[in-house]
């Protein structure tokens, strides 16, 4: 074999391991977002508006674009699972407002010289926040309440981690923030929106 066919199977092989680590392996599935598993807060209203008001910049610093399920469109399943109208010809109508959703990558400082190539550093760190407000209408259109829920983590990944590690990684950042943001949503509605329940 020439020089030039094991530079060349040489490259071929390189290319094939990035090919490899840059694209994630496709049996590894996420689960599922939902809270139909959760009880419904039953509203006093005749109709359920969701608007997603945020607006993902689509660009770095910025990755909320990259997951299969962003943490917006997260929170429009949350609304759409945990709430329900159960009013009977009121004309009261309730929003749902998605005000935030997103998550940001900063670069974490790396060890360097000797002791970094015997160092895995923590490469990255990953900042979620969500927000949201949820507001009672009456017929004519005057608000008469409104709740409001935020949520924020923040996790860091090491410099070795895989496409697929990110992808968990950002998954699971965004499922507890979601159960931050439930809870507290829950809460707020109750305590501000009592009267709206049934």
């Amino acid at each position: 074999m020439t020089i030039k066919r094991v530079l060349s199977a040489a490259l071929i092989g390189v290319f094939l391991v990035l090919g490899a680590c840059a694209t994630p392996d496709p049996s590894v599935t996420l689960p599922e977002i939902t809270f139909q598993h959760a009880q419904q807060l039953n509203l006093d209203v005749d109709r359920i508006e969701i608007v997603n008001a945020y607006s993902a910049p689509l660009a770095a610093p910025n990755v909320e674009h990259k997951l299969p399920t962003p943490p917006a469109q997260a929170l429009t399943i949350w609304g759409r699972d945990r709430l329900r109208a159960a009013g009977q010809g009121t004309g009261r109508m309730a929003r749902l407002t998605i005000d935030r959703g997103k998550i940001t990558e900063t670069a974490l400082p790396r060890t360097e010289g000797i002791k970094g190539a015997f160092t895995t550093d923590q490469a990255d760190r990953y900042d979620l926040e969500m927000s949201a407000t949820l507001e009672i209408f009456d017929a004519r259109g005057v608000r008469l309440g409104h709740a409001d829920a935020r949520a924020t983590r923040t996790k860091t990944t090491p410099e070795d981690a895989s496409l697929n590690d990110l992808r968990r990684t950002w998954f699971d950042l965004m499922e507890a923030a979601l159960t931050d943001f439930d809870k507290e949503m829950e809460s707020n509605v109750r305590r501000f929106l009592g009267g709206w329940l049934r």
